[in-house]
């Protein structure tokens, strides 16, 4: 069974909440990458230095920031519930925001394992939340 059948949530794709553009690295094997482009790494890249025909650090937060930005005044607008289903870089710079902490590609992220559910509730700002499902 989906998700929207589950929940009788619409689905719409939203591009914008893709992952990280990693430009001709997409789909490339890692070793072959490695060969090729000895060091270019996420966590090497400088804020503003892309990957090869692909986006920089800076780019993709001001991306997700932005589609965030949109989604949430939709949400709060709208007052339905909604489901993001996206990837773990997405969610690490939701996170950021709604917890109003610093993004850095330098620094090490929450780890968000495969099918995990974050949930975020408004009340007068984002707030994440745990449910019994959830507690660690």
């Amino acid at each position: 069974m989906s998700i929207s059948i589950a929940s009788n949530l619409e689905v719409v794709l939203k591009p914008e909440f893709r992952e990280t553009n990693n430009g001709i690295f997409a789909g490339m094997p890692n070793d072959i990458a490695n060969e090729k482009y000895p060091g270019v790494y996420w966590s090497a890249l400088d804020w503003d230095e892309a990957y090869p025909q692909g986006e920089s650090p800076h780019n993709f937060y001001e991306r997700i920031k932005s589609a965030w930005e949109d989604l949430s005044k939709a949400i709060i607008k709208d007052g339905k519930n909604t489901a993001l289903v996206t990837h773990n870089g997405v969610i690490n710079v939701i996170l950021t925001l709604v917890e109003s902490k610093e993004y850095s590609n330098k620094m090490k992220m929450e780890k968000v394992a495969h099918a995990t559910m974050i949930l975020l509730k408004y009340n007068d700002k984002w707030e994440r939340i745990k449910t019994p499902a959830l507690l660690d």
